[in-house]
């Protein structure tokens, strides 16, 4: 299994910020911000493509996945009315990921370290697209004020309830590791 992204899908993630960048409804500064975060991403893709990485403790594969986080924040920041705390959310995932990574090449690949940023990373994206989720029901039912906060209490409990069993998951998985 590759354990990230082939060369030649360097230009598309490229292509894809671009299309982030001309259709995406983010201000200067987070256009800026998640540009730089992206070639900082591709920088240590590029950097890891020429270390040993055959002692990787993973317990799951993140960095070839950036494609899809991409995806992800495209759909954050076409919705109207997004939130900067989305895209600020969404920042964290890049980061997260190397940290995962960086934690399951070294000595120190502990797997409740490991579990615990899977953990974290399900819950940003998962909230994110819970977000998403309710921006485009409200916006397509045209739902504003009593009926709209109606719709976020639905969407948040729905939310809190899928994001505490995925956690949930998560530690299980912890437990079981250590059996």
């Amino acid at each position: 299994m590759k354990d990230t992204l082939p060369v030649w899908s360097y230009p598309l993630v490229l292509a894809l910020l671009g299309i982030i960048i001309a259709v995406g409804h983010l201000s200067t500064a987070l256009q800026i911000a998640v540009s730089v975060e992206t070639i900082l991403f591709m920088a240590y893709l590029v950097v890891r493509l020429h270390r040993d990485t055959k002692r990787t403790r993973a317990v799951s594969n993140l960095l070839p996945l950036f494609p899809g986080h991409l995806l992800l924040l495209f759909a954050i920041s076409i919705v109207p009315g997004q939130n900067a705390g989305l895209v600020g959310l969404w920042m964290i995932i890049p980061v997260a990921s190397i940290l995962y990574d960086l934690v399951s090449l070294g000595e120190w690949g502990v797997i409740w370290k490991q579990v615990s940023i899977l953990a974290v990373l399900y819950c940003i994206i998962w909230a994110d697209l819970f977000a998403l989720l309710e921006r485009v029901v409200a916006l397509g039912r045209e739902m504003q004020g009593a009926r709209e906060i109606k719709l976020i209490v639905v969407f948040g409990v729905l939310a809190v309830t899928f994001l505490s069993a995925g956690v949930y998951r998560h530690v299980y998985a912890i437990k079981s590791k250590k059996e």
